[in-house]
Protein backbone atom coordinates (compact mmCIF):
# COMPACT_ATOMS: atom_id res chain seq x y z
CA UNK A 1 0.00 0.00 0.00
CA UNK A 2 1.47 3.38 -1.00
CA UNK A 3 1.65 6.30 1.39
CA UNK A 4 -1.02 8.16 -0.59
CA UNK A 5 -3.35 5.13 -0.56
CA UNK A 6 -2.83 4.68 3.17
CA UNK A 7 -3.66 8.34 3.85
CA UNK A 8 -6.78 8.13 1.66
CA UNK A 9 -7.94 4.99 3.49
CA UNK A 10 -7.30 6.62 6.89
CA UNK A 11 -9.20 9.72 5.82
CA UNK A 12 -12.17 7.61 4.64
CA UNK A 13 -12.30 5.64 7.90
CA UNK A 14 -11.96 8.85 9.93
CA UNK A 15 -14.81 10.55 8.09
CA UNK A 16 -17.04 7.44 8.31
CA UNK A 17 -16.52 7.18 12.06
CA UNK A 18 -17.03 10.91 12.42
CA UNK A 19 -20.38 10.71 10.67
CA UNK A 20 -21.59 7.83 12.83
CA UNK A 21 -23.40 9.14 15.90
CA UNK A 22 -24.77 7.32 18.91
CA UNK A 23 -28.20 8.23 20.24
CA UNK A 24 -29.75 7.27 23.57
CA UNK A 25 -33.41 7.74 24.37
CA UNK A 26 -36.28 6.35 26.42
CA UNK A 27 -39.52 4.84 25.11
CA UNK A 28 -42.57 5.49 27.26
CA UNK A 29 -46.36 5.26 27.29
CA UNK A 30 -47.89 8.54 26.07
CA UNK A 31 -50.66 8.47 28.69
CA UNK A 32 -49.02 7.02 31.81
CA UNK A 33 -45.46 8.24 31.04
CA UNK A 34 -44.23 4.84 32.24
CA UNK A 35 -41.27 3.31 30.35
CA UNK A 36 -41.94 0.54 27.84
CA UNK A 37 -39.54 -2.39 28.16
CA UNK A 38 -38.47 -4.49 25.15
CA UNK A 39 -39.80 -2.16 22.45
CA UNK A 40 -38.25 -2.71 19.01
CA UNK A 41 -36.08 0.06 17.58
CA UNK A 42 -34.34 -0.10 14.22
CA UNK A 43 -33.69 1.21 10.74
CA UNK A 44 -36.17 -0.26 8.29
CA UNK A 45 -34.57 -2.88 6.08
CA UNK A 46 -31.09 -2.61 7.60
CA UNK A 47 -29.28 -4.69 10.22
CA UNK A 48 -29.11 -1.76 12.62
CA UNK A 49 -31.49 -2.14 15.53
CA UNK A 50 -31.98 -2.94 19.18
CA UNK A 51 -34.57 -3.41 21.94
CA UNK A 52 -35.26 -1.09 24.86
CA UNK A 53 -34.17 -2.41 28.27
CA UNK A 54 -36.21 -2.92 31.46
CA UNK A 55 -36.30 0.87 31.95
CA UNK A 56 -37.32 1.69 28.36
CA UNK A 57 -33.80 2.90 27.55
CA UNK A 58 -32.13 2.16 24.23
CA UNK A 59 -28.93 3.15 22.42
CA UNK A 60 -28.55 3.05 18.64
CA UNK A 61 -25.96 4.29 16.15
CA UNK A 62 -26.79 6.24 13.00
CA UNK A 63 -24.67 7.30 10.04
CA UNK A 64 -27.46 8.81 7.95
CA UNK A 65 -30.00 10.98 9.74
CA UNK A 66 -32.39 10.53 6.81
CA UNK A 67 -32.63 6.78 7.39
CA UNK A 68 -36.14 5.64 8.36
CA UNK A 69 -36.36 4.76 12.03
CA UNK A 70 -39.19 2.54 13.25
CA UNK A 71 -40.14 2.07 16.90
CA UNK A 72 -42.80 -0.52 17.69
CA UNK A 73 -44.31 -2.50 20.53
CA UNK A 74 -47.23 -4.91 20.59
CA UNK A 75 -50.45 -3.12 21.53
CA UNK A 76 -49.12 0.32 20.52
CA UNK A 77 -49.18 2.36 17.31
CA UNK A 78 -45.75 2.24 15.65
CA UNK A 79 -43.71 5.40 15.22
CA UNK A 80 -41.99 5.83 11.86
CA UNK A 81 -39.74 8.84 11.38
CA UNK A 82 -36.22 9.81 10.38
CA UNK A 83 -33.32 9.59 12.82
CA UNK A 84 -33.54 13.35 13.21
CA UNK A 85 -36.30 12.84 15.78
CA UNK A 86 -33.67 11.57 18.22
CA UNK A 87 -31.87 14.91 18.02
CA UNK A 88 -34.84 16.80 19.42
CA UNK A 89 -36.16 14.62 22.25
CA UNK A 90 -34.89 12.43 25.07
CA UNK A 91 -38.13 10.46 25.33
CA UNK A 92 -40.19 8.82 22.58
CA UNK A 93 -43.85 8.37 23.47
CA UNK A 94 -46.02 5.62 21.97
CA UNK A 95 -49.82 5.62 22.10
CA UNK A 96 -51.85 2.48 22.60
CA UNK A 97 -53.61 1.03 19.58
CA UNK A 98 -57.37 0.86 19.49
CA UNK A 99 -58.14 -2.73 18.54
CA UNK A 100 -61.65 -3.87 17.70
CA UNK A 101 -61.53 -7.41 19.07
CA UNK A 102 -63.97 -9.79 17.46
CA UNK A 103 -65.64 -12.41 19.60
CA UNK A 104 -64.22 -15.87 18.99
CA UNK A 105 -66.82 -18.63 19.07
CA UNK A 106 -65.38 -22.14 18.87
CA UNK A 107 -67.75 -24.97 17.97
CA UNK A 108 -65.90 -28.26 18.56
CA UNK A 109 -67.99 -30.21 16.05
CA UNK A 110 -66.67 -28.03 13.22
CA UNK A 111 -63.01 -28.28 14.19
CA UNK A 112 -60.18 -30.75 13.97
CA UNK A 113 -56.80 -30.76 15.69
CA UNK A 114 -53.83 -30.20 13.41
CA UNK A 115 -50.07 -29.82 13.93
CA UNK A 116 -48.14 -27.27 11.85
CA UNK A 117 -44.41 -26.72 11.60
CA UNK A 118 -41.25 -28.76 12.22
CA UNK A 119 -40.87 -31.45 14.90
CA UNK A 120 -37.17 -32.36 14.59
CA UNK A 121 -35.86 -34.46 17.50
CA UNK A 122 -32.26 -35.03 16.38
CA UNK A 123 -29.91 -32.54 18.14
CA UNK A 124 -27.02 -33.24 15.73
CA UNK A 125 -28.37 -30.47 13.45
CA UNK A 126 -29.20 -27.20 15.18
CA UNK A 127 -29.67 -23.43 14.80
CA UNK A 128 -30.54 -20.66 17.20
CA UNK A 129 -29.19 -17.85 19.38
CA UNK A 130 -25.70 -17.26 20.70
CA UNK A 131 -25.44 -13.79 22.21
CA UNK A 132 -27.06 -12.26 19.14
CA UNK A 133 -28.33 -8.74 18.46
CA UNK A 134 -31.34 -7.57 20.43
CA UNK A 135 -34.47 -7.97 18.35
CA UNK A 136 -33.04 -10.93 16.44
CA UNK A 137 -35.69 -13.53 15.61
CA UNK A 138 -35.91 -17.04 14.23
CA UNK A 139 -39.01 -19.07 13.48
CA UNK A 140 -41.04 -21.30 11.19
CA UNK A 141 -43.73 -20.47 8.65
CA UNK A 142 -46.88 -22.52 9.36
CA UNK A 143 -48.57 -23.52 6.11
CA UNK A 144 -52.18 -23.11 7.12
CA UNK A 145 -55.05 -22.64 4.64
CA UNK A 146 -58.13 -22.32 6.85
CA UNK A 147 -59.15 -20.46 9.98
CA UNK A 148 -57.14 -21.81 12.90
CA UNK A 149 -57.29 -21.26 16.66
CA UNK A 150 -53.85 -21.64 18.17
CA UNK A 151 -53.64 -23.89 21.23
CA UNK A 152 -50.04 -24.91 21.97
CA UNK A 153 -46.49 -24.17 20.84
CA UNK A 154 -43.91 -26.99 20.97
CA UNK A 155 -40.14 -26.40 21.04
CA UNK A 156 -37.22 -28.85 20.92
CA UNK A 157 -33.99 -27.17 21.97
CA UNK A 158 -30.92 -27.20 24.20
CA UNK A 159 -29.49 -24.27 26.17
CA UNK A 160 -26.46 -23.40 28.30
CA UNK A 161 -28.07 -20.33 29.89
CA UNK A 162 -29.05 -20.38 33.57
CA UNK A 163 -32.46 -18.97 32.73
CA UNK A 164 -34.41 -18.26 29.56
CA UNK A 165 -36.27 -15.08 28.70
CA UNK A 166 -37.53 -14.56 25.14
CA UNK A 167 -40.56 -13.16 23.38
CA UNK A 168 -42.86 -15.25 21.19
CA UNK A 169 -44.19 -13.44 18.11
CA UNK A 170 -46.92 -14.51 15.70
CA UNK A 171 -47.16 -12.90 12.27
CA UNK A 172 -49.68 -13.12 9.46
CA UNK A 173 -47.96 -13.50 6.11
CA UNK A 174 -48.63 -10.72 3.63
CA UNK A 175 -46.45 -10.78 0.54
CA UNK A 176 -43.70 -13.38 0.27
CA UNK A 177 -41.38 -11.99 2.97
CA UNK A 178 -43.71 -9.47 4.58
CA UNK A 179 -45.13 -10.35 7.98
CA UNK A 180 -47.52 -8.43 10.24
CA UNK A 181 -47.59 -9.12 13.97
CA UNK A 182 -51.16 -10.08 14.92
CA UNK A 183 -50.73 -10.19 18.70
CA UNK A 184 -52.53 -7.65 20.88
CA UNK A 185 -50.43 -8.38 23.97
CA UNK A 186 -46.83 -9.62 24.14
CA UNK A 187 -46.13 -13.28 24.94
CA UNK A 188 -43.01 -13.78 27.05
CA UNK A 189 -41.28 -17.11 27.53
CA UNK A 190 -39.46 -17.09 30.90
CA UNK A 191 -38.26 -20.17 32.81
CA UNK A 192 -35.17 -21.50 34.61
CA UNK A 193 -33.20 -23.42 32.00
CA UNK A 194 -32.88 -26.51 34.20
CA UNK A 195 -36.67 -26.95 34.24
CA UNK A 196 -36.97 -27.11 30.43
CA UNK A 197 -38.07 -30.42 28.95
CA UNK A 198 -38.18 -31.56 25.32
CA UNK A 199 -40.50 -30.90 23.77
CA UNK A 200 -41.30 -27.79 25.80
CA UNK A 201 -44.97 -26.79 25.63
CA UNK A 202 -46.15 -23.17 25.73
CA UNK A 203 -49.88 -22.55 26.19
CA UNK A 204 -51.35 -20.28 23.52
CA UNK A 205 -55.05 -20.97 24.12
CA UNK A 206 -55.31 -18.28 26.80
CA UNK A 207 -54.42 -15.59 24.25
CA UNK A 208 -57.39 -16.30 21.94
CA UNK A 209 -55.30 -16.18 18.78
CA UNK A 210 -57.05 -16.93 15.52
CA UNK A 211 -55.40 -16.77 12.12
CA UNK A 212 -56.42 -17.57 8.56
CA UNK A 213 -53.79 -18.53 6.02
CA UNK A 214 -50.04 -18.89 6.48
CA UNK A 215 -48.54 -17.55 9.71
CA UNK A 216 -45.02 -17.20 11.08
CA UNK A 217 -44.15 -18.09 14.69
CA UNK A 218 -40.83 -16.82 16.03
CA UNK A 219 -38.76 -16.55 19.16
CA UNK A 220 -37.09 -13.16 19.71
CA UNK A 221 -33.88 -12.33 21.60
CA UNK A 222 -34.77 -9.35 23.84
CA UNK A 223 -32.62 -9.54 26.98
CA UNK A 224 -28.97 -10.11 27.81
CA UNK A 225 -28.78 -13.59 29.34
CA UNK A 226 -25.00 -13.63 29.78
CA UNK A 227 -22.68 -16.03 28.04
CA UNK A 228 -24.28 -19.09 26.48
CA UNK A 229 -26.55 -20.22 23.70
CA UNK A 230 -29.97 -21.59 22.86
CA UNK A 231 -30.03 -23.97 19.90
CA UNK A 232 -33.10 -25.60 18.40
CA UNK A 233 -33.00 -29.11 16.97
CA UNK A 234 -33.32 -28.74 13.22
CA UNK A 235 -34.22 -30.72 10.11
CA UNK A 236 -32.72 -30.71 6.63
CA UNK A 237 -34.85 -29.98 3.55
CA UNK A 238 -36.98 -27.57 5.59
CA UNK A 239 -36.52 -23.84 6.10
CA UNK A 240 -36.75 -21.20 8.79
CA UNK A 241 -37.17 -17.44 8.68
CA UNK A 242 -34.84 -15.14 10.59
CA UNK A 243 -33.80 -11.55 10.94
CA UNK A 244 -30.70 -10.18 12.58
CA UNK A 245 -32.22 -7.38 14.66
CA UNK A 246 -35.30 -5.17 15.12
CA UNK A 247 -36.92 -3.93 11.89
CA UNK A 248 -34.35 -5.61 9.60
CA UNK A 249 -35.23 -7.75 6.57
CA UNK A 250 -36.42 -11.32 6.87
CA UNK A 251 -34.11 -13.95 5.41
CA UNK A 252 -34.58 -17.68 4.87
CA UNK A 253 -32.34 -20.35 6.42
CA UNK A 254 -32.10 -23.71 4.58
CA UNK A 255 -32.89 -25.81 7.68
CA UNK A 256 -36.08 -25.96 9.72
CA UNK A 257 -35.86 -25.42 13.48
CA UNK A 258 -38.00 -27.61 15.71
CA UNK A 259 -40.96 -25.32 16.32
CA UNK A 260 -44.51 -26.53 15.85
CA UNK A 261 -48.03 -25.38 16.70
CA UNK A 262 -51.12 -27.35 17.66
CA UNK A 263 -54.28 -25.66 16.45
CA UNK A 264 -57.99 -26.24 16.08
CA UNK A 265 -58.76 -25.83 12.39
CA UNK A 266 -62.13 -25.48 10.71
CA UNK A 267 -63.02 -28.51 8.60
Amino acid sequence: MTKQTALTFFFFVFITNLLAQTYTSIIADELTKQPIAYANVGILGKNIGTVSNDNGLFTIEAKNLNDTLKISFIGYASLVNTFQILQTTDTIYLSKSIVDLKEIVIKPQNLKTKIFGVTAKNPSISAGFSEGSFGGEIGVLMKNKHEAYLQKLYLNFSSTYDSLFYRINIYQQGSRNEFINILTVPIYFKIPANTATNPLTIDLAAYNISVEGKFLVTMEFIKDLGEGHLFFNAALFKKSFARETSQSKWETIPIGISMSVEALVRK
